[in-house]
């Protein structure tokens, strides 16, 4: 029995995979989580390390039992993010397996979630404290005058008449940079109208766009734009999640999630890095409680 044991200590001890699990989680990076809500329940699960080696989280099964009780326990801290700006810490109310699972899937790998109180449009958190981003000096004239402009020099080049620009849906995100510095605006315009997959992309009129805009010496200019009929050939819609350094260079990436009402298996996270003036897709982290055990 005794040298059953120290064998079995021993294979562990040389599992190369637990090793290097192990040795990620003990090292404590700063972790990206996405909001999970189901009925009246709240819940985080990890996709990402973030604020320097950035890269999605894929661990074995004792790894995430190991960020389990490193991460997720009742009584720890995370930080929840609305916008950009870093709100008051939030403490978990418990992890996955903090008594009987949270879920019981039948999955060779189950990642983690623990679940918690968050506030109203609140997306993603992170589980190291940050210090809120000052607000940049963006008045309100200054946000309206910036979205003026997109009916009739950013829709049309994108397949969007300025006479149909009233049949979408605006939601407007000011989103906050580092203190001084002017806002980002987001605009995001969403025509409900579901069209056929037979539609051809390439001659139909976009259901979904978002324009983002950044102010230069000329005042406010688009620097990013992304739009789509949404159907099957098509590229997905979009939506604002918000706004974390996950990089660590003291700029802040904006993060988007799919909007789409056919059935998915994971949840899918996009990240933008602002880059010389302009913002680019850079990042692309998809989430789903069951994890492939070979990564």
């Amino acid at each position: 029995m005794v040298k059953s044991r120290i064998k079995n200590a021993a294979k562990q001890a040389a599992d190369p995979t637990w090793q290097s699990d192990s040795g990620l989680v003990a090292g404590h990076p700063n972790v990206l989580f996405r909001v999970v809500r189901s009925g009246d329940s709240t819940f985080i699960s990890p996709i990402a390390t973030v604020n320097g080696a950035t890269r999605r989280l894929v661990l074995r099964d004792r790894g995430w039992r190991y960020f389990d009780l490193t991460y997720l326990q009742a009584g720890m801290k995370v930080t929840p993010y609305r916008d950009g700006e870093a709100l008051p810490e939030v403490t978990l109310r418990r992890g996955m397996w903090e008594g009987s699972a949270l879920d019981t899937l039948g999955c060779p790998v189950l990642v983690p979630k623990a679940i918690l109180d968050l506030p109203a449009g609140v997306e993603v958190v992170t589980s190291a404290p940050a210090a809120a981003a000052g607000r940049g000096p963006t008045s309100d004239g200054e946000v309206q005058s910036a979205l003026a402009g997109i009916a009739n020099l950013v829709a049309p080049p994108a397949g969007v008449p300025p006479s149909m620009i009233s049949r979408y849906q605006r939601t407007v995100h000011v989103v906050s940079r580092a203190k001084g510095e002017a806002s980002t605006i987001v605009a995001v315009y969403d025509d409900p109208e579901v069209v056929p997959d037979t539609l051809n992309p390439l001659t139909a009129r976009p259901r979904h766009l978002i324009v983002i805009l950044d102010k230069s010496v000329y005042g406010y200019k688009p620097g990013y734009v992304y739009k789509t009929v949404a159907n099957a050939q098509d590229l997905p819609r979009r939506r604002f999640l918000g706004a974390v350094d996950i990089d660590g260079d003291g700029v802040s990436e904006l993060l988007f999630g799919v909007q789409d009402t056919r059935p998915r298996t994971s949840l899918v996270t996009y990240a933008l890095q602002f880059e010389v003036n302009r913002w680019r897709d850079s990042f692309k982290y998809e989430l789903s409680p069951c994890q492939n055990p070979g990564g």
